[in-house]
């Protein structure tokens, strides 16, 4: 295996599925093209009852329904033209009216963890559908957008061997919360909507709330610009951020948001006190 490279990923699905914290989210439900609907790697208690919404919805596709889609070789979503996407926020979910379903709400991101996708610079804009529990995201231009359309502008992802394109990931409770967690577990469902008002792609997904917060330990690709952390190829014996063009698998570490009232915990940010890494 000297010679051989060897694929390391860390993609937020398996990096809690490797820790004892992932006993706290949660058996799951999904079928279609949305996968796991797990924690934001922005919020420190997302998925507790009675917080306010911050989830990721990982998305798929029947030819690659795990998280190897995340790997930026594979092409995310992108929105037909005259058509629209759509993500209902179902059983499970209070709206709180007074947050817009906006781009504030809602960010759609290519990849994971979080390389985002800004509706100004990418040209699409965020308004509310058929009912106040629905994100109605539309192109600004009637020729829609292509995955090529959908990359990332972060400074760091320029400097991504292979750039992620196209939608993979929903980010809800993005920059402000429009949702708060009932009790038990809720329900979204992703519908991505033809010029000619047909659905071609659809799935749904349950993500199960917590009752009490937990310590999170969550990918990130805060540093390095936004540099894409996950999905680095390197030789066996060599160490990511060591050899030349990698950069270290980063982590956002968050305390249990105990203490602190439900309706306030979007706003928690305290870190676990005395962690370190062993290599």
């Amino acid at each position: 295996m000297t010679k051989q490279n060897v694929h390391k990923r860390t993609g937020a699905l398996p990096l809690m599925a490797g820790l004892a914290l992932a006993l706290s989210i949660g058996a799951a439900q999904a079928e279609g093209i949305v996968g796991p609907v797990i924690n934001s790697p922005l919020s420190a208690a997302g998925t507790v009852e009675g917080a306010p919404t911050g989830i990721n919805i990982l998305l798929r596709t029947a030819e690659i329904p795990s998280d190897e889609f995340m790997d930026p070789h594979h092409p995310g979503y992108g929105i037909p033209a005259g058509g629209r996407l759509e993500i209902e926020m179902g059983d499970g979910f209070e709206r709180n009216i007074q947050a817009a379903l906006s781009n504030s709400s809602v960010m759609l991101v290519t990849g994971a963890p979080q390389q985002g996708l800004p509706g100004k610079p990418i040209g699409y804009e965020v308004t509310e559908g058929g009912n106040g529990n629905i994100f109605v995201v539309k192109p600004a231009s009637d020729k829609g957008l292509t995955p090529d359309d959908l990359v990332s502008p972060t400074p760091g992802a320029a400097q991504d061997p292979v750039r992620q394109r196209g939608i993979k990931v929903l980010h809800v409770g993005f920059l402000e919360s429009a949702f708060t967690n009932k009790t038990g577990k809720g329900t979204v469902q992703v519908r991505f909507i033809d010029g000619a008002n047909r659905v071609v792609s659809a799935g749904s997904g349950t993500v199960e709330f917590m009752k009490q917060p937990v310590a999170q330990i969550l990918p990130t690709n805060l540093s390095d610009k936004g540099r894409n952390h996950n999905w680095q190829r390197i030789k066996s014996g060599q160490t990511l951020g060591r050899t030349e063009g990698t950069v270290p698998v980063a982590l956002m570490l968050y305390a249990a948001a105990t203490g602190v009232p439900a309706d306030q915990m979007a706003n928690f940010k305290n870190g676990i006190v005395n962690a370190g890494v062993l290599s």
